[in-house]
C-alpha cells in the first residue's frame, strides 16, 4: 500500500531481554538481614519445568509461603543441589548486582541452610502459575486460547494512568507487541523488551508480574506509554479474540489494551542495526555509541553489512529457526576512533559465526548460540515498517456502502462480495485499493483515509473515500463519501487535518469511459460526514500541448545517433542510425562519443546556437580501412553551431562551411546508460588482449583472467592464480573499478600477467561493446583492454569442473603463508584433507583424526571441523594450527595440480598437494 506517515522518526535501539528484578516474583525479604545481603526462607518444588528466560531452559519452582502457588525462578541457587521428587525448605542470602550483564538477572541467591528435604508423591500438585497445561476449559475457550497463542499482536490502544484510552504512538521503531506461548508473554514495549507469565481459564486471564530490560528512550512519551502499557497488562482480567483483534478488559469491564494481529518481519529484506553483541568474555555488551554495525540478509543466502570500521560479507543458511553463518570476508581498513571500535568489530564477527538459532519479535532480531546465549541483537532500520493498524487491519473493517443490501461491506483481506440481487449470478464486489493515507484528522483523532472501489455487477465502477478511526478498541469506518464513477485516483494525503484527493474525473463533455478533468478535492471530517471544502481544477497545459505537437528536442541528455554527413559540394555519406556513431552532451559540460570501435570524451561550450567540442583522449583501436571513425572525430572537433530540423533531429554545422552532420534522437541518457550497463552486467568476461600506444599484449590463457560485474555494484575476478572481489561504478560510458576488496595474494610466477591485469582495471576510464565483445579504455590514453564473453554453459561447466578437481582427492598440507611468515610443514603426509562428494570433510591432523562439513560456492569455500580425537601429539605438532586454519577457509583455487585455500581477512594461504592414488 502507498502509506504516508506524518512522522518518520527512528528511536534509540532496544536491548536484549534481561530477567526481572526480585520484586517481579512477588517475594519479599524476611526480617532477618545479614551483612552483604538479606536472608529469607523459600520453598522449592519437586520438579524443574521448561521456561524461557534469556534462552529456553529449565526453571526451579519457588514460593515464599507454603500456601502460595509456585512461581518460576530462572537463576541457579549458589551452593544448592536440586534432586527431583523432593520439596525443599531453604534459607538463602539474597544479593543485588547493580550492574548485571545484559542477559543475566540482577538477583542472586546463595544457600545458607537446607532446613528440610521432604519426598513428594506423584499426585501432589506443583503446577506453577505459568503452567496452563492442566487447566480445564470449555471447547470454545480452548479455541480462543489457540487464537490467542501463535500470533504476533501489535498494540492499537491502551488505558493510561488517568484511566483514559490512548492511541498507540505511530512512530516506526516504537511499536508495542505481544506474543503468548505456553504461559509466557514476551514482546516489545516500544523501548524495552519485556516478558512475564499468564494464566488463562475460560475467557479470564491473569498476566504478570511483568519484567523488562532497563533502557531509557526518547522522547519521554515513549517511556510514559511503556509504563502505562505494563500496568494495563497486569490489570487485565477478561479477554476476547476475533476478527484479527485482541482486547483485554479489566475486572470493571473497561478496555485496558487492544491489539491487531500482524505478520512478523522476515529475516531477509531488512537492514538490521546491531544493538548488543557477545564480546566473548562472558556476556552481551551494548554497541559503541555512534558506531553503525549492520546486517543485511538477502534471499540467496548472502550476508553483508558494516562491522563498524570495515565492510564484511559472508553466507548464511536457515532451517526453521536454526541459522548457520559462515566466516566473514572484510575490507582491510584500520580505524582509531572511537576507542575500542576494532575490538568490537572482531568480537562481533566472531560472535555471529557462533549463531545457531534466530528469533524475530516486532522490530528486533536476536542471534543465539546452541546453548541459548545471546550472540547479537539488532533492531530494524526499515522506514517502511509502519503502524500495523494500516498493514493488517484496514482490509478487515466493515465499511459503509450504498451498493450492498445491508448498507455495509464487511471486508475480509480487502474484499467483500455478495449477490447483486437475490438468486442472481451477478456479484457485487467491494475492494480496498492501495490508496491510503494516515495522520491526524480535523477532529484531532488519528485515523486513516482509504479509497474503496465497487463493481455493482452492472455498468460503472464506483469509487468512495472512507475514513477509519479506532473507537473502543475497534477500527470503525466513521464517514464515507462518493468520488465518482470510473475516476482515476492519483493520490490521497492528509494535510493539516484535511484529506486531499488528487484525481481525474469526467468533465462536462467527457464520455464516462474516458475522464480528462484533473481536480484536487479537499475534504474535512465533520461529525460522521466527509464535507467537500474545496475543489481545484488543474489545467494540464503541457500535457494538452504535447498531445498535438511533438516534444521539444533536448540538446543535452539525449543520445544522438549519426545518420548523414552532407558536404558543401553536395556530396553525402549516409549511415543507418546505430550506436556505432553517437554523441551525448551531459548537463555538466562534458560529452562522450563513439566512432565505430573508438570512443572519446571531452568538454563542450554552448552560447545560443554556437557549439564547440573539445575532444579528449580516444580509444586507440584500428577500426579497419573502411571505417569512418577518424573522419567522424575530426568533424566533431570542427563543429561551430547547431540547429534542430523540422523533425526534431540535430544538425551540427562545421567551420568554414565544410559541411553538416545530421543526427536523430536515440534514448535519453538515463535509459541509454541503463541499457548499456545491462549488456555487460551479469556476464563473465575473459581478458583477451591489451592494446597500448606502443604494443599489443596478447593474453596466452584468457580463461585465467576473468571478471563478472554483479548488479549490486560488486564484481568478482580471477587474476591468474589469485581471486578476489571489489566494487565498480558506471556513469554513462564511464567505468571505474575500486580494487580495495578482499583478494588472495599468491605469487603466480614470473610470466604471469596478474599484476598487469589488476593495474589496467585500476586505470579503467571508458567502456563500450562491439560485436558482443567488451572494450575498456584506460585513462591518460594508456591503452584498451579487450574482453570476450564466456557463455553461461561454459561458465557453469568451468565452475563444476573446478569443484570436481578438489573433491574426492586426498590432499596433504605443505605450507601456510601469512603476511609475516611462511610455515613449512615438516611431515605433510601427517596432515591430510579429504572433501567428500556428500558435503562432509575428513581430516588427519598429525596423531589425531576428525571430520565435519564444507560448502563450496563458486570460488568460496567454508570448512567446519566438528569433531576430532584429542590425543597429545607433542610440543612440535602443528595439529591445532592446522584445524584453526581450516576453520578460517574463505577462497580456494588450484594451480599446477596444487590446492590453495585462502583464509578470511587475508590472514594467510594454505597450500596442499595431492596424494598419489587419490582417495
Amino acid at each position: 500500500m502507498k502509506i504516508r506517515l506524518v512522522t518518520l522518526l527512528m528511536l534509540l535501539f532496544a536491548g536484549v531481554i534481561a530477567l526481572a528484578a526480585c520484586d517481579s516474583l512477588g517475594l519479599t525479604p524476611t526480617d532477618s538481614e545479614s551483612e552483604g545481603g538479606v536472608e529469607k526462607t523459600i520453598y522449592v518444588g519437586p520438579e524443574m519445568v521448561d521456561c524461557v528466560g534469556v534462552a529456553p531452559q529449565q526453571c526451579l519452582l519457588v514460593k515464599e509461603n507454603p500456601e502460595d502457588e509456585y512461581t518460576l525462578w530462572y537463576q541457579p541457587i549458589v551452593g544448592f543441589t536440586f534432586e527431583p521428587g523432593y520439596e525443599y525448605e531453604l534459607v538463602v542470602n539474597e544479593t543485588v548486582d547493580p550492574n548485571p550483564p545484559a542477559d543475566a538477572s540482577s538477583i542472586q541467591w546463595t544457600l545458607v541452610e537446607q532446613v528440610s528435604k521432604t519426598p513428594v508423591s506423584a499426585e501432589t500438585d506443583t503446577t506453577a502459575t505459568t503452567d496452563t497445561t492442566e487447566t480445564t476449559t470449555t471447547d470454545a475457550a480452548a479455541e480462543t486460547t489457540t487464537a490467542l497463542e501463535g500470533t504476533l499482536w501489535q498494540m492499537v490502544s491502551y488505558m493510561d494512568s488517568e484511566g483514559a484510552t490512548q492511541d498507540a504512538i505511530a512512530t516506526p521503531g516504537t511499536e508495542v507487541t505481544a506474543e503468548f506461548t505456553q504461559g509466557e508473554i514476551n514482546g516489545a514495549g516500544g523501548c524495552n523488551n519485556y516478558f512475564g507469565s499468564y494464566v488463562v481459564e475460560g475467557d479470564t486471564i491473569t498476566i504478570g508480574p511483568i519484567g523488562s530490560t532497563m533502557m531509557l528512550c526518547q522522547p519521554q512519551q515513549v517511556m510514559a506509554q511503556e509504563s502505562a502499557y505494563f500496568a494495563a497488562l497486569e490489570s487485565a482480567a477478561i479477554y476476547t479474540v476475533g476478527d484479527n483483534q485482541l482486547v483485554f478488559n479489566n475486572a470493571d469491564g473497561q478496555t485496558v489494551v487492544s491489539y491487531v494481529a500482524t505478520e512478523p518481519l522476515s529475516l531477509a529484506g531488512q537492514t538490521w542495526i546491531m544493538t548488543f553483541y557477545n564480546n566473548g568474555k562472558g556476556g552481551a555488551v551494548s554497541a559503541l555509541a555512534g558506531v553503525n554495525v549492520t546486517a543485511d540478509f538477502d534471499e540467496k543466502g548472502n550476508l553483508s553489512g558494516s562491522a563498524g570500521c570495515n565492510n564484511y560479507s559472508s553466507t548464511y543458511e536457515t532451517d526453521g529457526d536454526a541459522i548457520t553463518i559462515g566466516p566473514a570476508l572484510t575490507t582491510r581498513k584500520a580505524c582509531a576512533e572511537p576507542d575500542g571500535i576494532m575490538d568490537q568489530e572482531s568480537q562481533y564477527l566472531a560472535a555471529i559465526q557462533n549463531a545457531a538459532v534466530y528469533s524475530i519479535r516486532g522490530n528486533d532480531l536476536e542471534l543465539r548460540d546452541a546453548d541459548g546465549s545471546l550472540m547479537a541483537s539488532y533492531r530494524t532500520s526499515n522506514q517502511d515498517v509502519v503502524n500495523a493498524l494500516l498493514l493488517a487491519a484496514l482490509g478487515n473493517v466493515t465499511y459503509q456502502s450504498e451498493f450492498t443490501a445491508s448498507g455495509e461491506a464487511p471486508l475480509q483481506d480487502g474484499v467483500y462480495t455478495e449477490e447483486a440481487a437475490p438468486d442472481s449470478a451477478t456479484m457485487t464486489t467491494v475492494m480496498l485499493t492501495d490508496d491510503v493515507a494516515y495522520g491526524e484528522l480535523s477532529t484531532g483523532q488519528k485515523g486513516a483515509a482509504v479509497v474503496l472501489v465497487t463493481d455493482p455487477g452492472g455498468s460503472g465502477t464506483f469509487y468512495d473515500l472512507a475514513v477509519v478511526v479506532p473507537q473502543d478498541g475497534q477500527l470503525t469506518n466513521v464517514a464515507t463519501t462518493p468520488l465518482g464513477d470510473r475516476v482515476q485516483v492519483n493520490s490521497v494525503d492528509i494535510v493539516d487535518g484535511n484529506i486531499v484527493v488528487d484525481m481525474v474525473q469526467s468533465g462536462p463533455d467527457d464520455p464516462l469511459c474516458c475522464p480528462t478533468q484533473h481536480v484536487i478535492n479537499t475534504y474535512a471530517l465533520e461529525g460522521d460526514e466527509l464535507v467537500l471544502v474545496s475543489s481545484e481544477e488543474v489545467t494540464d497545459t503541457e500535457e494538452s500541448a504535447g498531445a498535438d505537437q511533438p516534444a521539444e528536442p533536448q540538446l543535452t541528455n539525449t543520445t544522438w545517433l549519426f545518420t548523414q554527413f552532407a558536404g558543401s559540394d553536395d556530396s553525402e555519406i549516409n549511415f543507418a542510425p546505430s550506436d556505432l556513431y553517437t554523441l551525448l552532451l551531459n548537463d555538466d559540460g562534458t560529452f562522450t562519443a563513439m566512432a565505430d570501435c573508438k570512443g572519446t570524451e571531452g568538454t563542450y561550450t554552448v552560447d545560443g546556437n554556437s557549439l564547440t567540442l573539445e575532444l579528449g583522449p580516444s580509444i586507440t583501436l584500428y577500426c579497419g580501412d573502411d571505417s569512418y571513425s577518424d573522419q567522424y572525430l575530426l568533424n566533431l572537433s570542427n563543429v561551430v553551431s547547431y540547429v534542430f530540423d523540422d523533425n526534431g533531429g540535430l544538425v551540427l554545422n562545421l567551420m568554414a562551411d565544410a559541411g553538416n552532420m545530421s543526427y536523430v534522437a536515440g534514448d535519453s541518457a538515463d535509459s541509454s546508460d541503463e541499457e548499456a550497463s545491462e549488456t555487460i552486467v551479469g556476464v563473465t568476461w575473459q581478458w583477451v588482449d591489451l592494446t597500448t600506444p606502443v604494443e599489443t599484449v596478447t593474453v596466452p590463457n584468457p580463461e585465467a583472467y576473468t571478471m563478472t560485474l554483479n548488479e549490486d555494484g560488486t564484481f568478482n575476478y580471477s587474476a591468474d592464480c589469485n581471486v578476489g572481489s571489489a566494487t565498480y561504478t558506471i556513469d554513462g560510458s564511464n567505468i571505474t573499478f575500486d580494487l580495495t576488496g578482499p583478494t588472495t595474494l599468491a605469487f603466480c610466477g614470473e610470466e604471469s600477467l596478474d599484476q598487469t591485469f589488476l593495474a589496467a582495471l585500476g586505470a579503467a576510464a571508458i567502456y563500450f561493446t562491439q560485436d558482443g565483445d567488451l572494450y575498456i579504455d584506460l585513462m591518460a590514453d594508456g591503452g584498451t583492454m579487450h574482453f570476450t564473453a564466456v557463455s553461461a554453459e561454459d561458465d557453469t561447466a568451468a565452475e563444476d569442473e573446478a569443484v570436481v578437481e578438489v573433491i574426492d582427492v586426498v590432499w596433504k598440507w605443505e605450507s601456510l603463508t601469512t603476511p609475516v611468515e611462511e610455515t613449512v610443514v615438516p611431515t605433510p603426509e601427517s596432515y591430510l584433507l579429504l572433501l567428500n562428494p556428500d558435503g562432509t570433510v575428513s581430516i588427519q591432523a598429525d596423531c589425531n583424526s576428525g571430520g565435519g562439513n564444507y560448502t563450496i560456492d563458486g570460488s568460496n569455500i567454508t570448512i567446519e571441523i566438528l569433531f576430532t580425537t584429542q590425543a597429545f601429539c607433542g610440543e612440535e605438532s602443528l595439529d591445532t594450527l592446522y584445524i584453526q586454519s581450516l576453520n578460517a577457509a574463505a577462497i580456494y583455487f588450484t594451480q599446477d595440480g596444487n590446492l590453495f585455500i585462502d583464509l578470511f581477512a587475508d590472514s594467510g594461504t594454505m597450500r596442499f598437494s595431492s596424494v598419489e592414488g587419490g582417495a
